[in-house]
């Protein structure tokens, strides 16, 4: 007997944004110009999430103060790299590298992925405000 397909754990992770891609691909080959179906990306991704529900209810979703302290310097290091590196790759890779340290610096503990969806989200914020209140539209 094969296992169901939400009994496997690295789906409930990959599923929603394979779905957003795909609604999307699917959405822009039907539509020319203006996409008609954009909305098809955001039923996808619910579905998705609605799917394993029960596997996303089960992560520690409880955050501190360390989350948005990684964001903060994430966002200089993205900042930094966009504006002043001619070799983005590289400079990637020393990045992705330095945010792992500094979340090792910071104690983010394994598993509380509410920590990281908030050092992500503050990120985000920074990146945002960087574009809107002062024109860094390289940023975006």
């Amino acid at each position: 007997m094969t296992p169901a397909a939400t009994d496997n754990p690295t789906a409930a992770y990959l599923m929603p944004l394979l779905a957003i891609l795909a609604a999307g691909a699917l959405s822009q080959a039907a539509s020319s110009g203006w996409e008609v179906f954009y909305l098809l990306r955001l039923m996808a991704g619910l579905c998705a999430l609605a799917l394993y529900r029960r596997k996303l209810t089960a992560l520690d979703w409880r955050w501190s103060w360390r989350g948005p302290a990684l964001g903060g310097p994430r966002f200089l290091g993205v900042a930094h790299r966009r504006l002043f590196s001619a070799a983005a790759k590289r400079d990637a890779r020393k990045t992705r590298g330095g945010a792992c340290r500094a979340a090792r610096i910071l104690g983010l503990r394994r598993g509380r992925i509410g920590e990281a969806v908030a050092a992500h989200a503050t990120t985000n914020a920074l990146i945002a405000a960087s574009v809107l209140g002062w024109s860094q539209w390289q940023l975006w």
